[in-house]
């Protein structure tokens, strides 16, 4: 299946879009890319959602856009390893006490 570039970013955007909106806290990633949050170093690592969750908003989305097989691998590869939010909640919680420390 070939899917053209801007198609390709159109189905990444919605799909971070959505992990953002139901991760904890829940966030607007129109606005973190708006107001530059989403360009530091590991801002990902303050919202958490498992991998479970996760994977059902991508199949939902990936679904909708007909995407399957071999495309739908390499999609959720690419989002897996992109800016998702942290899956791991241990270590979302460690960063966020960080970053409160920090703050002090």
């Amino acid at each position: 299946m070939y899917l053209k570039q801007e198609k390709i970013d159109k189905i990444i955007n919605e799909i971070y879009t959505e992990l953002f909106k139901k991760a904890k806290p829940s966030s607007d990633f129109e606005e973190l890319k708006r107001t530059g949050e989403a360009k530091k170093s590991e801002f990902f690592m303050n919202y958490y959602m498992s991998q479970d969750q996760q994977d059902k908003i991508m199949d939902e989305i990936l679904k909708k856009h007909k995407i399957r097989g071999i495309t739908k691998d390499a999609f959720k590869r690419t989002i897996n390893l992109g800016c998702s939010p942290n899956t791991c909640k241990r270590t979302w919680k460690e960063h966020r006490t960080k970053l409160k420390n920090q703050g002090e």
